[in-house]
């Protein structure tokens, strides 16, 4: 449903995409997932918080959008450090946020200086990854976007 608001939104629809951001939480908020334990809950959680705040950023509310995404890192950073059979995963995800984070402040010149902390993170948890040899090819692209990225507001 986030892809499809997301979609409204951007042809003009954001009454609806609005409406149906909304009924994408409330159905989250109803599903049953039975047997699945505390990290992955906490990892889907944190995903759909990540997907709701690009839809939110999308729509122009960008302290809302900030606000999911500091949720999700929270509920990431829980599982770097509690869950070590998914601390990997908890990586990655962080630094794609990061990277997110970082496209979101981009847009305005007057927030250049976070855009290029955010990018500077993301570079260094791939990087950190990269050294693990716990990288795959998405990482990796991410890792370079953020490096050109970090060094177009560096120019």
């Amino acid at each position: 449903m986030l892809p499809v608001a997301e979609n409204l939104y951007r042809t003009g629809h954001a009454d609806e995409a609005l409406q149906m951001l909304r009924e994408a939480i409330a159905l989250k908020d109803r599903q049953s997932h039975l047997g699945e334990t505390a990290a992955t809950a906490a990892d889907r959680k944190a995903s759909f918080l990540r997907d709701s705040g690009k839809v939110y950023a999308v729509c122009g509310q960008k302290d809302v959008a900030l606000a999911s995404y500091r949720e999700a890192e929270s509920l990431w950073k829980r599982m770097e450090e509690t869950e070590p059979l998914h601390r990997v995963r908890a990586l990655v995800n962080l630094g794609g946020l990061c990277l997110i984070r970082g496209n979101l402040y981009a847009a305005i010149r007057a927030d250049w200086p976070e855009a290029r902390n955010q990018y500077k993170k993301a570079i260094e948890t791939f990087t950190k990854l990269k050294a693990e040899n716990q990288i795959g090819l998405p990482e990796l692209r991410e890792l370079v976007e953020a490096q050109q990225k970090l060094q177009a507001l560096s120019n």
